[in-house]
C-alpha cells in the first residue's frame, strides 16, 4: 500500500534536493577502521562530524545538494581527504587509510549504497544524546548495563506512569534483552516531536544493535567482576555481605557472502551473588540483616543480514532468560518475603530496507515476541505486615503471564524538492494467558507493634476462585510527517499520528506535532515545537478487570478480624470485592511544547537553554465507588464490599528549564553536561493507586512522587597517551517527597492511606543525592587470532569505581506515622563498589 503510494507521489514530483551519504573506512589490509572522526565539509565552511562504527561504516543523513570535502582521521594512521559532489543519488564511499604513512591517496567508489538508518534535520537539536559504541565502551556501567545510565538523562515527568519506551532496532519492545556487547548505538531525545514516535523525546531510549562485517572476521571475549572485598559497607547493613558478579560474553561476526551477506552472534551469561539489606522493627527489637538475592542471566543474540543495490533485509533472533530468588525483599521485608522470578523470552525480527526510485526508503518490518513471566509460589499461610514497621509471614505472590505479540510496521521517507516526507502504519495484535492467585493465603494488616502485640488487626483481606483469564488487546497507529525548508537557516516540521487500542472505546485519539528551527545567526538556532502524545493503556488493566469480577478471584475483606483465625466467632463472609473500569475511561493525554535557544561557543561545542512546559490529562488512577460515604457506614451497593474503579480522572503539570552544553575541549575531552530545574505535580501515582477520600479528589493534588526540583548530569571521557582513557559520569539531585499517613484506616474504605489534616499529599521530603562513578581503562596491542595484519591495539583492561566517594544516598522514607521509622530513611543507594573488567578483540 505504502510503496503504491509513493509511485503516485514520485511520478508527481521530480525535485531532488536531499540525499544520503554513507560509508567504511579501512586500512591498507581491508580491515576496517572502527572509531575512526569523519568530517564532512561544505564549500562555505560549515561541518558536520561522525564516528565509524565497530564495522568501519558511517553515515551522513538528509545531505543537500552540493561540493563537500570529506576527512578522515584515526589513531596510528594518516589523515585522508578528499573532494565530494553530491547530487541526487545517495552515495555510498570507501576511504582507505595507511597506517604511519605521509601523502596517502585516497581511493575513493560511488553508488547507490546501503542505507543504515533513517533520520531528518530535526534530529540535530542539542539537547539529544548520541551514545556511540566508543562512548559506551568508555563510561562506568554496572555490569555493562549502559540502559541504566543513559536513562539518568530522561525526563521523569514525560515517562508519568507508562516508564521508559525502549525501541530495539526500530521497533518499541518491552525491554532491550540484548547483550550488553551487542549495542552499538544508543539515542535519547532524538527529535523530540517527531510524529514517528508515540512517546516524547526524554521519555524514550532507542537501542541499536550490533552488525555483522561485510568483509572480515571479528569478534571479541569480555569478562567483568565485582567482588565485595573491595567495596564499601552499605549504611544500613550491619556487615558487608559476601558479594560475588560475574558477566561472560562472547561475539564473533563476519561475512558469510564477501560484500554481500554476513552474520553476528553474540552470548552472555550474567551472574550475581547479591544481598538485599533487611532494615526492619520487629516485636523482638530491631531486625537487621543481609539476604542472599542471587540472579542469573543468559542472553543471546543471532543476527543475519544481506544486501542488494537496492535492499538491506536484516532477520534477527533474540533469547532472554533470566532468574532471581528471594525477590522483593530488603527494607521492612523480613527474609522470609523472598520469592523466585523467572523470565523467558524469545524475539524474532525481520526487515527489509529498500531505496525505491532512487530517492525514497521504505522500512518494512515484522516483529514477533513470545515472553512467559512468573514470580511466587502458593501457600496457605498469612502475610503479617505491620504498618512502617515489618512486612513477615507467607509471601502471598503467586502469578504467571504468558505474551504473545505480533508486530507490522511499514514506514517510508521521501525527499520531494524542500519536503522530506515521512509517513507509515503498525499494527500490534496481542494475547495473553494470565494466571494469579496471588494472596490466596490471606494478610493480616496492623496499624503499629502494639496493636500486633494486641491481636488488634486492621483489616484481613483474602483471595479464591479459579483465577485464569485468556484475552487479548490490539494496537494500530499511523503518522504522517512534513519538514520543509521554508528558507536558508529556516526549517518547519509539521505531523500528525493516529494511535487506537481495542480495551479503548474513545477512538478520537489524534496527536498533531509541530517542530521549527530557524538559525537567524551564524552559529545560533532557536527551537521550539509542540505536540499531543497518547499514553497506552496497558494490559494490567484489562488483565485486573477480567480477574477480580468477584467470580474468577474473590476478595473478601474483613474489618477488625479475629487473629489469627479470621473465620472464628460470628463473622460472617462479606460480599466480594471487585475491579471495573470507568464507562467514560479515555487514552491519557500529554501535551509538551518548548522553546530553546543553541549557541556554538567554539567548534565542536555547543550551549541550549530550553524551557518546557508539560500538561497530562485523562491519568489513570483507581476509586472505589462503594466505599463508605461517612466512616465505617454502609456501602452504597450492599452486594459488593469494594467497587475497585480504573478511571481517567487525574492530571498533570510539569514545568521545567534546562542548560546542556556538549561538545570538546580540544580532540582528547569530549562530553556532556545538563542541568534542569524542574517542578512536577499531580494527583496520582499511577492506574492501580487510591486517593485517601474516593468522594473528594481535589486533596491528593500535589507534588509528584518523582518531583526532583534539580538534577544535574554530566558524562566526561578523556584520551590520555599511551592508550589509556578515563570517563567519569557525575549524578547530583534534589530530594524526592514522600507521603504522610496516619499508619491506620480512619475512614473504613479497608485502605491503608489516611492522612492526617495537617499533611498534603506527598508533603514529606527528602535529602538530595550524590553519585560520581568513574571508570580508567587502559589498551594494549596483542596478537590477534583472526586480523593478524591489524595494527589497532585489541586488549582493553577497565576498573570501574561506582559511588566513587562513598556518598550516603538514602533510598525509602517512611512517612507512617505509627511507624518507629517516622521520618527516617530505613534503605539506601549502593555504597562504593569496584569492577573489573578485560576485552580482547581478536
Amino acid at each position: 500500500m505504502i510503496r503504491l503510494i509513493l509511485s503516485v507521489v514520485l511520478f508527481a514530483c521530480s525535485s531532488r534536493a536531499q540525499t544520503l551519504v554513507t560509508g567504511v573506512v579501512e586500512d591498507s589490509s581491508g580491515a576496517a577502521v572502527p572509531k575512526a572522526t569523519i568530517t564532512l565539509t561544505t564549500g562555505t565552511g560549515g561541518s558536520r562530524t561522525g564516528t565509524t562504527d565497530g564495522g568501519g561504516k558511517f553515515t551522513f543523513d538528509a545531505v543537500a545538494s552540493g561540493n563537500y570535502t570529506v576527512r578522515a582521521e584515526a589513531k596510528e594512521m594518516e589523515p585522508a581527504t578528499m573532494k565530494l559532489a553530491v547530487a541526487a543519488e545517495p552515495l555510498s564511499l570507501k576511504l582507505k587509510l595507511k597506517v604511519k604513512s605521509k601523502g596517502e591517496e585516497v581511493t575513493v567508489t560511488a553508488s547507490k549504497g546501503k542505507l543504515e538508518e533513517e533520520s531528518v534535520t530535526s534530529d540535530r537539536n542539542a539537547d539529544r544524546l548520541n551514545f556511540e559504541d566508543e562512548t559506551l565502551d568508555g563510561l562506568p556501567s554496572p555490569g555493562g548495563d549502559a540502559l541504566s545510565v543513559v536513562a539518568r538523562f530522561l525526563s521523569p515527568s514525560a515517562q508519568g506512569s507508562e516508564g521508559v519506551s525502549m525501541e530495539v532496532d526500530g521497533v518499541e519492545a518491552s525491554a532491550a534483552g540484548l547483550p550488553a556487547s551487542s549495542i552499538r548505538r544508543i539515542r535519547v531525545n532524538r527529535n523530540p516531536y517527531s510524529a514517528q514516535y508515540r512517546r516524547p523525546g526524554k521519555a524514550r531510549i532507542q537501542v541499536y544493535g550490533e552488525e555483522g562485517s561485510y568483509r572480515r572476521y571479528r569478534g571479541s571475549i569480555g569478562y567483568a567482576a565485582r567482588n565485595s572485598v573491595f567495596d564499601a559497607r552499605n549504611a544500613f547493613a550491619m556487615t558487608r555481605p559476601d558479594l560475588d558478579r560475574g558477566l561472560f560474553d562472547i561475539n564473533m561476526g563476519g561475512p558469510i557472502q564477501r560484500q554481500k551477506s554476513a552474520f553476528y552472534v553474540n552470548l552472555e551469561h550474567y551472574r550475581n551473588n547479591e544481598y538485599g539489606v533487611v532494615n526492619a522493627r520487629t516485636p523482638d527489637g530491631p531486625f537487621v540483616a543481609n539476604v542472599p538475592t542471587p540472579e542469573r542471566r543468559l542472553r543471546f543474540l543471532g543476527r543475519y543480514e544481506t544486501r542488494t543495490e537496492m535492499h538491506t533485509i536484516v532477520a534477527n533472533y533474540n533469547y532472554q532468560g533470566q532468574s532471581e530468588d528471594n525477590r522483593g525483599v530488603g527494607g521492612l521485608r523480613l527474609p522470609e518475603q523472598g520469592v523466585p522470578d523467572e523470565l523467558t523470552a524469545h524475539r524474532a525480527q525481520f526487515s527489509d530496507r529498500a531505496l525505491l526510485f532512487d530517492r525514497v526508503l521504505n522500512d518494512f518490518g515484522v516483529v514477533m515476541q513470545h515472553e512467559d513471566a512468573g514470580r511466587g509460589f502458593a501457600t496457605t499461610d498469612p502475610t503479617i505486615k505491620v504498618q512502617g514497621a515489618f512486612t513477615g509471614g507467607a509471601p502471598q505472590t503467586f502469578r504467571f503471564r504468558r505474551e504473545r505479540y505480533v508486530r507490522f510496521r511499514d514506514k517510508a521517507s521521501v525527499s520531494l524538492g524542500r519536503h522530506n516526507v515521512r509517513f507509515g502504519v503498525e499494527a500490534r495484535p496481542a494475547s495473553f494467558d494470565s494466571r494469579d492467585r496471588s494472596n490466596f493465603g490471606g494478610t493480616y494488616e496492623f496499624a503499629d507493634l502494639a496493636s500486633y502485640a494486641a491481636a488488634r488487626p486492621i483489616l484481613y483481606r483474602v483471595n479464591q476462585g479459579s483465577p485464569e483469564v485468556t484475552f487479548g488487546q490490539h494496537e494500530t497507529s499511523g503518522f504522517i510527517q512534513d519538514e520543509t525548508r521554508l528558507a536558508k537557516g529556516l526549517s518547519v516540521m509539521v505531523g500528525l499520528r493516529y494511535g487506537w487500542q481495542s480495551d479503548v472505546e474513545d477512538v478520537n485519539n489524534f496527536a498533531p506535532r509541530i517542530g521549527f528551527a530557524w538559525s537567524p545567526l551564524k552559529n545560533t538556532v532557536i527551537r521550539g515545537g509542540a505536540g499531543v502524545f497518547y499514553e497506552r493503556v496497558t494490559e494490567d488493566v484489562a488483565q485486573r478487570r477480567l480477574l477480580w469480577d468477584g467470580n474468577r478471584i474473590r476478595e473478601s475483606v474483613f474489618l477488625n478480624a479475629s487473629f489469627p483465625s479470621p473465620f472464628s466467632g460470628p463473622a460472617l463472609l462479606p460480599p466480594a470485592s471487585i475491579v471495573i473500569r470507568a464507562t467514560d475511561m479515555v487514552a491519557p493525554r500529554l501535551t509538551q511544547a518548548s522553546l530553546g535557544i543553541e549557541q556554538e561557543l567554539w567548534k565542536r561545542t555547543t550551549l541550549a537553554v530550553e524551557y518546557q512546559h508539560m500538561r497530562g490529562v485523562h491519568l489513570l488512577r483507581s476509586r472505589n465507588v462503594n466505599a463508605p460515604t461517612d466512616p465505617f457506614g454502609p456501602r452504597p451497593d450492599s452486594s459488593y464490599f469494594n467497587i475497585n474503579q480504573v478511571e481517567s480522572s487525574a492530571s498533570m503539570s510539569n514545568r521545567g528549564l534546562s542548560v546542556t552544553l556538549r561538545g570538546s575541549v580540544k580532540k582528547w575531552l569530549t562530553g556532556m553536561a545538563q542541568y534542569t530545574h524542574s517542578r512536577t505535580e499531580d494527583d496520582t501515582t499511577g492506574a492501580f493507586s487510591f486517593p485517601a477520600n474516593h468522594y473528594d479528589l481535589r486533596p491528593e493534588w500535589g507534588r509528584s512522587d518523582y518531583d526532583q526540583r534539580h538534577r544535574f548530569n554530566a558524562f566526561s571521557m578523556a584520551d590520555l597517551p599511551a592508550g589509556m582513557r578515563i570517563g567519569t559520569f557525575v549524578t547530583v539531585a534534589s530530594g524526592m517527597p514522600f507521603n504522610i499517613t496516619t499508619g491506620r484506616d480512619n475512614n473504613g474504605d479497608s485502605i491503608v492511606n489516611d492522612r492526617p489534616p495537617f499533611a498534603a499529599r506527598n508533603s514529606g521530603f527528602g535529602p538530595g543525592q550524590v553519585t560520581v562513578d568513574l571508570r580508567f581503562t587502559k589498551t594494549f596491542r596483542v596478537p590477534r587470532l583472526i586480523n593478524s595484519s591489524s595494527k589497532s591495539q585489541n586488549l582493553e583492561v577497565n576498573i570501574d569505581a561506582f559511588n566513587l566517594f562513598n556518598h550516603t544516598n538514602p533510598e525509602s522514607y517512611i512517612g507512617v506515622m505509627t511507624s518507629p521509622f517516622f521520618g527516617r530513611a530505613n534503605a539506601a543507594l549502593a555504597a562504593r563498589t569496584l569492577q573489573f573488567s578485560v576485552r580482547y578483540r581478536y
